[in-house]
C-alpha cells in the first residue's frame, strides 16, 4: 500500500500515514489522572509496556513522557506496527533510543508472540505491565472477524497486568466501510457477517471481563471522537502490592 493510499481516508488496517495531524496525541493523554496517579497503580519502579497499533511513534513518545515525568520511574516500551514505512519513520523520530523501541508487527500473525517474549526476556518478565491498545480493535476486528478479534483480546490479555483500551464504536466501523466503498477498494469481507457489531464496546468490555480474565479497573471518558478510554486490570492483581 503506497503513501497516497494511506493517506487517503480508506487504508484498510487504519494504517494511516497522517493519523496524527487529524487525532492528536495529547487528546488521549489529557484524558488520563496525574501521572502520579497512574504510576501508583500499576507500582513498580521499572515499567515494561506495549503499544499496539503505535503509527508513527507520536502517542508513543506522549505516553512514555506521561509516565517518565516524576523523573524517577525507569519505563520502558515496545511500540508495534504492521506497517514498515510508519515503522521506519517511528524509529527516525525517536528521541528516547534507549528506552523506546520500535518493531514491524502484525500482532495477528503467530510469530509475533514469539518476538514479544524475546523483548520481555531482556527485562526478566514474563507479561508486560501495561498494554496500550488505541483504535485498534475495529481494524482487527473488519479483517479477521469475531473470531479473529476474540483471539486477539485473548492473547493481549494474556501477557499484560493492564490494559488501557480505546475501541471504535459501530458508527466508526460503517464509515470505514463506506470509504473502501467509495474510493472503489475491496469491501472488508467480513463486515456483514459480524455479530459482535451493534453495541461492540459494550460486547468486547464483556468479553474482556468474561473470558480474558480481566476487570474494569477505571473509566477515564470518551475522546473527542466519542471513543471510551477504559483501564482493565488482570483479576485477582492487587496493584497496591510491590510487585517488583
Amino acid at each position: 500500500m503506497s503513501i497516497r493510499e494511506k493517506s487517503s481516508g480508506a487504508a484498510r488496517y487504519g494504517n494511516f500515514v497522517n493519523y496524527y495531524q487529524f487525532n492528536k496525541p495529547e487528546e488521549r493523554a489529557k484524558l488520563l489522572p496525574n501521572s502520579t496517579v497512574f504510576r501508583c497503580w500499576i507500582n513498580k519502579k521499572r515499567i515494561v509496556a506495549l503499544d499496539i497499533g503505535c503509527n508513527t511513534g507520536e502517542l508513543t513518545t506522549c505516553l512514555y513522557k506521561y509516565l517518565t515525568s516524576d523523573q524517577e520511574t525507569d519505563v520502558h516500551i515496545l511500540g508495534v506496527d504492521l506497517d514498515s514505512e510508519l515503522i521506519q519513520r517511528a524509529q527516525h523520530s525517536n528521541s528516547f533510543p534507549n528506552a523506546v523501541c520500535y518493531m514491524c508487527l502484525d500482532v495477528m500473525n503467530e510469530k509475533c508472540q514469539p518476538l514479544l517474549l524475546d523483548y520481555l526476556k531482556k527485562f526478566q518478565q514474563a507479561h508486560f505491565d501495561i498494554t496500550f491498545c488505541f483504535s485498534v480493535t475495529m481494524w482487527v476486528h473488519l479483517n479477521h472477524g469475531d473470531v479473529g478479534l476474540k483471539t486477539f483480546l485473548e492473547t493481549t490479555c494474556r501477557c499484560t497486568d493492564f490494559l488501557l483500551l480505546e475501541a471504535q464504536t459501530w458508527k466508526c466501523y460503517r464509515n470505514a466501510s463506506r470509504r473502501m466503498k467509495r474510493e472503489g477498494k475491496e469491501a472488508f469481507q467480513t463486515f456483514d457477517s459480524l455479530s459482535m457489531n451493534r453495541n461492540v464496546v459494550e460486547n468486547i468490555c464483556s468479553y474482556i471481563e468474561g473470558k480474558c480474565k480481566m476487570e474494569v479497573f477505571h473509566c477515564f471518558g470518551e475522546t473527542a471522537w466519542n471513543r471510551k478510554v477504559t483501564l482493565y486490570k488482570k483479576t485477582g492483581l492487587l496493584s497496591e502490592d510491590k510487585r517488583n
